[in-house]
C-alpha cells in the first residue's frame, strides 16, 4: 500500500471512531501480493488511530479468494499490536477456527464463506452425514427467510443458498435441480418433504 493510500486509511478510521460511540473494528488482507505484507504495520496504523480490535484475512489481494490464507502473517500482526485480533480464512470446521487460535495467538476468528450452507461449522460435531440429519436445519433456514426476508423478491437467492446444504451428499445434483426448478418457496417446502427424499440423497463416502 503506498504511504499516502495508508494515510488516508488512517484518516477515515480516526474519523469514524470519533463519530461513534461503538467500539469500532478494522478488516484487512495480507497486503498486495506476496512481496508487499503490510498486514502488521497496518495493524499498528489502525490501533494508533482508536480501532478497538481488527480482523486480518489472511491472504493477499492478489489472491482474491484462491491459494490457502498464511496464518503466519495472523501471528505477526498479534505481536504487532495490543488490541484484539481476529483471525479469517479457510474456517471450515470447527476444528479449523481453533488450529488457527492455537497456532496464531490471536483472540477470535471469523468464519465467512465456510458458512454457507453449513452452519455446524460452528459446533464441534461438524455436518451430519445424512440429509435426515440435515433436513430441520433446512427447513428452519427456509422459516427465518421468510421472516426476514422479501422471498418472492430474492427467491433465486433463497433457493441458491438451500442447495448449499446438500454438499457432499450423493444426490445432490438431482435435488438442487428441483430446487432450482420450484417457482415458490411453497414448493420448495414440498420438494423437501417428497416421500423417500432422503434415499434418494445419501452421503457420498468418496466426498472429501
Amino acid at each position: 500500500m503506498k504511504e499516502e493510500n495508508l494515510g488516508t486509511a488512517e484518516e477515515i478510521i480516526r474519523a469514524v471512531v470519533a463519530n461513534t460511540p461503538c467500539p469500532v473494528t478494522v478488516k484487512f488482507r495480507s497486503g498486495w501480493n506476496d512481496s508487499k505484507i503490510i498486514a502488521p504495520e497496518f495493524a499498528q496504523m489502525a490501533e494508533a488511530a482508536g480501532a478497538a480490535a481488527v480482523t486480518v484475512h489472511a491472504r493477499t489481494w492478489a489472491q482474491q479468494f484462491g491459494g490457502k490464507a498464511d496464518r503466519r502473517v495472523i501471528a505477526a500482526v498479534k505481536q504487532a499490536v495490543n488490541i484484539p485480533v481476529i483471525g479469517n480464512g479457510d474456517i471450515l470446521r470447527h476444528e479449523d477456527g481453533l488450529e488457527m487460535m492455537a497456532e496464531t495467538g490471536c483472540d477470535g476468528v471469523m468464519v465467512g464463506r465456510g458458512a454457507l450452507g453449513n452452519p455446524w461449522v460452528f459446533h464441534a460435531k461438524g455436518m451430519p452425514e445424512s440429509l435426515a440429519d440435515r433436513l430441520p436445519v433446512i427447513l428452519r433456514y427456509l422459516e427465518l427467510a421468510e421472516e426476514h426476508l422479501d422471498t418472492e423478491r430474492l427467491l433465486f437467492r433463497v433457493k441458491n443458498h438451500t442447495c448449499r446444504y446438500f454438499t457432499g451428499l450423493r444426490g445432490a445434483a438431482e435435488i438442487r435441480k428441483k430446487i432450482i426448478d420450484c417457482p415458490s418457496l411453497d414448493e420448495v417446502r414440498e420438494t423437501l418433504y417428497t416421500p423417500g427424499l432422503t434415499d434418494i440423497v445419501e452421503r457420498d463416502l468418496l466426498s472429501p
